[in-house]
């Protein structure tokens, strides 16, 4: 069947440049993946082994709803195929924390060893489906079957007695043949009918007949199973080829004929089957009555058993318990430690703010500058009490000059008054003596 498909997949290869020819070839070549999968027993080696389910046929021609699982199931197959092939596991490995890009590169590098020729990119297989992947695959497992030394050989065909299937014609329409084979069978059951007269199950299958069907088939699997079964319908006479096969009759014999046969080997079944059930009865009975003994005989074990059972629940109470008290000590614990710390970190801050000598040498320098400062503030204070006092010397020294000014002058205007002028004119030169010396003590 595989070699057919490997006959089949160059004709319905459709021109490249379509995403419907390339998505054909891609699942054309994955049915033809599959198949030699089967053959080189996958299965057990490479999905049992890894714990994954089998992949159906269209796994790696169309892209997956998770492309990282989709990727990492064809580098996976991939070294199990290029394993098997080369007998070295070491051909192609990916590592853990290896890319996707970086994969690919191994495994193309793989590829080449095994004489593979690259007529595409090598980034087409980082998505790990389409028809690039397919194609590796498809190479991959002929190199397994090849190293396995398996070959396809020709189908050899059963020689029957009576009919064989015919070749399909696809343009055959199911409908019409379905109405053909309905209508002979009417055909066929009327002159039956007509030959033998009516009886009852005939009335009865008659009466059925008109009543209401109810399907419980699904429309959608029957309509499948009927286009697969469809052309399979159509039989050639082998003793005389290209003629029809449309003799009803011989069906019915035949079906006569195998029930007859039933009935015959029906009665010896029966017995056979009933002999087959006594010895179940008598085995159960057996197996029933040892039960029964060993339950008698162990009842005390049981006992303990129970009993023990019930301790164990007790200890795994009080352990449960313990577990838990343990679990809130060891939170308080972890409380009393996290304050300990605290306040170790509080005395370690003061201790070496105690022992840190930084204040005092602070201090001293601050003094120092007060010392100093207060040296020139009394430096200062002296020089100015020195300058205030020079002032009053020099202002106490012009009163007295100005008063003994003063004093010359009252006199020589005294002189100059006795000396002729009136008495009118020596008061007003006084007055203005006066009013001099009045403005002369108010200044000084």
């Amino acid at each position: 069947m595989a070699d057919g498909k490997e006959d089949d997949a160059p004709a319905r290869r459709a021109p490249a440049g379509t995403s419907t020819s390339s998505l054909s070839v891609a699942m054309a070549t994955m049915e033809n993946v599959l198949d030699k999968c089967f053959i080189l027993n996958y299965e057990e080696g490479f999905c049992k082994a890894r714990g994954i389910e089998p992949l159906h046929r269209a796994f790696f021609a169309i892209p997956a709803d998770n492309p990282s699982l989709q990727f990492k199931t064809f580098t996976d197959l991939c070294n199990w195929l290029i394993t098997d092939i080369t007998r070295d596991p070491t051909a192609f490995v990916v590592e853990q924390f290896d890319d996707p890009q970086t994969s690919v590169n191994k495994l193309m590098l793989a590829l080449r060893s095994l004489s593979f020729n690259l007529d595409f990119s090598a980034n087409k297989l980082r998505s790990g489906s389409g028809e690039q992947a397919c194609a590796v695959l498809n190479f991959l497992t002929d190199k397994a079957l090849e190293a396995r030394n398996f070959s396809f050989e020709r189908p050899v065909y059963n020689d029957e007695a009576t009919a064989e299937e015919a070749d399909v014609d696809d343009d055959a329409d199911v409908g019409d043949v379905e109405d053909e084979l309905e209508v002979e069978v009417e055909e066929e059951a009327g002159a039956f009918h007509d030959s033998q007269g009516p009886s009852d199950g005939a009335l009865n299958r008659m009466d059925s007949s008109h009543q209401m069907l109810e399907a419980k088939v699904d429309p959608v699997e029957w309509k499948t199973e009927l286009e697969r079964v469809g052309p399979k319908l159509k039989l050639v006479n082998k003793r005389k080829p290209g003629i029809a096969s449309g003799d009803w009759r011989q069906h019915v014999t035949l079906t006569r004929k195998h029930q007859d046969t039933i009935t015959g080997s029906f009665s010896g079944t029966v017995e056979k089957l009933s002999s087959i059930r006594q010895h179940l009865d008598d085995a159960v009975g057996r197996m029933d009555g040892k039960e029964k003994y060993i339950n008698n005989q162990f009842e005390e074990i049981r006992a303990q058993f129970v009993e023990l059972k019930e301790q164990l629940k007790v200890i795994e109470d009080d352990h449960e318990n313990a577990s838990m008290n343990v679990s809130g000590l060891t939170n308080e614990l972890a409380n009393i430690t996290e304050q300990l710390e605290e306040i170790r970190e509080v005395v370690h801050d003061r201790s070496t703010g105690i022992s840190d000598p930084s204040p005092l040498v602070k201090i001293k320098a601050a003094l120092q500058d007060l010392r100093s400062e207060v040296k020139t503030f009394d430096l200062r204070i002296g020089v100015v009490s020195h300058s205030v006092v020079a002032a009053k010397m020099r202002v106490q020294k012009a009163v007295r000059e100005n008063e003994h000014q003063n004093a010359e002058k009252r006199n020589r205007h005294r002189k100059r008054g006795m000396g002729g002028r009136g008495g009118r004119g020596m008061s007003m030169n006084e007055a203005d003596d006066d009013a001099y010396d009045i403005s002369d003590s108010e200044t000084f």
